[in-house]
């Protein structure tokens, strides 16, 4: 699943890059439901076309029905380790649709 697209539109507002993002919910959703880490992965595509794949330390969440307030600390913490990820190769990061919203935003 990933983090940094939302083609449903019904992501929860988090601060992405000191801006207010739509995220997706739903591996958090699942990860609190049946107490399964959810597991960062990334890919960077090398000069050589080569592809090097980083597996993150496992994100824990609290077991149980997530509620907002569950939610929100899951996501914060899922949009701290999306920033980690696109800051050590920005290049490597594209977005196609929009993922902050201005009308939030101003």
């Amino acid at each position: 699943m990933t983090l940094d697209r939302d083609p449903t539109a019904s992501g929860q507002p988090v601060r992405l890059y000191g801006a207010t993002a739509c995220l997706p919910v739903g591996a958090l959703i699942l990860g609190q439901r049946y107490a399964a880490p959810l597991i960062p992965v990334h890919s960077r595509r090398q000069a050589d076309g080569q592809v090097t794949v980083t597996v993150g330390e496992p994100l824990c969440l609290p077991p149980g029905e997530p509620t907002s307030r569950r939610r929100l600390s899951g996501l914060e913490a899922l949009a701290e380790t999306l920033e980690r990820m696109i800051t050590a190769a920005p290049e490597q990061w594209v977005l196609t649709t929009p993922l902050w919203d201005s009308s939030i935003n101003q």
